[in-house]
């Protein structure tokens, strides 16, 4: 038996147990739909916690509104800090998909991140 405070991954792990996706709310556009639909879908059904639905959410309209936005508006850092601290606390980012046993050693391949993919996308003109 474990003593003390459990971590985000256990937490996580038993909080998803029966491994099911969560779903976008109703209340999103079709574009931020997609974009909340492509994070859930880009790594393990076990890997978000229910009460990171609303992060996601964060998320996907950051993500949409930053596709809208010109790099020039004001608000454009703003938005894409906000873009990047939700990736970080969702577990998005290319360090925390890599295995850390790994990141020590020699080159080795990974599959690109939904972090990667997004800014790709953005740099391809937001096309999928």
């Amino acid at each position: 038996m474990q003593t003390g405070r459990k971590g985000n991954k256990q937490l996580a792990t038993q909080a998803n147990m029966n491994g099911q996706r969560s779903t976008a709310p109703a209340d999103l556009t079709k574009r931020e739909r997609e974009v909340f639909k492509q994070v859930v879908d880009s790594v393990s059904s076990k890997h978000f916690a229910p009460h990171q639905k609303i992060l996601i959410c964060t998320y996907a309209r950051a993500t949409v509104r930053l596709e809208q936005m010109s790099s020039d508006d004001p608000k454009f850092v703003e938005l894409a800090r906000l873009q990047y601290s939700c990736a970080t606390r969702l577990r998005l980012t290319p360090q925390a998909l890599a295995d850390a046993k790994v990141l020590g050693r020699a080159q080795y391949d990974r599959q690109q991140s939904p972090l990667d993919e997004f800014v790709e996308q953005l740099q391809n003109g937001g096309s999928h």
